[in-house]
């Protein structure tokens, strides 16, 4: 099979074939693949009408992703080895492969009128933290993502300083977007206060879920993040989006708190896959 490696060029042809899946996983966008293209050195072909992904699995080993198309399972079944699994294809699949479950990669998955609406005692300290956003930053501002405000969003990546390497690595990924984020199908938005960008987010939108993307806050500015967070959601009102995907935590006991307390209403598993 002749695999190529992504390139921006590539971005219909791909989202063609990622855009059908049906898992809500944020393995399976643009967003991801792109963004550590570092971590899975992803490749691609395409084989009777069904995109095919190479790439580099959590032991760094080469293997594929579940097959996106016309012939999907068929393509899955001539394969050794499947990484990522999601948990509908590891089910379809359990005759032919055995599975093991891939520790800390599950998504975090929300409802999408939970995040937006914020009701109940579940959220009551997010909206305290709106609220103090809210009485402390009288004079803010919200703007949809585009060419002419996208210097601010380059402004708050390099203002955001990471402490741990973790974060630094993850800094450097983000700065790849910056010649490249309008080649992609993303929608987000700026947070403002006294004109100053503070935070931002973007994501992309497959069939019912929103995908986000990335997410960074300055954090002088007490609760701009969950502010953003919520004024982000609202540019979706009208999109018919009924899940939030906001990716995994890898472990890592802050991201892990700070997901957690947003109350997610699934844990989407990973899986590898190996022929029986």
């Amino acid at each position: 099979m002749d695999f190529k490696k992504f390139d921006l060029e590539d971005i219909a042809i791909l989202n063609k074939y990622l855009s059908q899946q049906e898992f809500r996983s944020s393995l399976f966008t643009l967003g991801v693949l792109y963004y550590y293209d570092d971590y899975f050195s992803p490749e691609y072909a395409i084989i009777d009408d069904t995109l095919l992904i190479r790439c580099k699995d959590q032991n760094g080993e080469s293997n594929y992703l579940y097959p996106l198309g016309k012939n999907s399972k068929d393509l899955a079944l001539s394969l050794n080895k499947i990484t990522y699994a999601p948990e509908s294809v590891k089910e379809d699949l359990k005759d032919n492969y055995k599975s093991e479950l891939i520790p800390d990669w599950f998504d975090y998955l929300y409802k999408y009128d939970d995040l937006v609406n914020l009701s109940g005692k579940k959220y009551q300290k997010i909206r305290n933290h709106i609220n103090r956003f809210l009485n402390t930053y009288h004079d803010y501002h919200y703007e949809t993502i585009s060419p002419d405000n996208f210097k601010d969003v380059v402004k708050i990546i390099y203002a955001v300083k990471p402490i741990t390497e973790g974060g630094k690595q993850e800094l450097n990924r983000v700065k790849r977007w910056i010649n490249s984020y309008f080649s992609f199908p993303f929608i987000g938005g700026i947070l403002y206060v006294k004109n100053e960008p503070v935070a931002f987010s973007f994501g992309e939108v497959i069939k019912d879920t929103l995908h986000v993307q990335i997410e960074k806050t300055i954090k002088t500015f007490d609760g701009a993040g969950d502010m953003q967070r919520n004024l982000f959601l609202k540019l979706f009102k009208d999109q018919n989006i009924v899940f939030v995907n906001r990716q995994e935590d890898l472990g890592d006991p802050g991201l892990r708190f700070q997901k957690r307390s947003l109350n997610p209403c699934a844990l989407l598993n990973k899986y590898d896959l190996k022929k029986l």
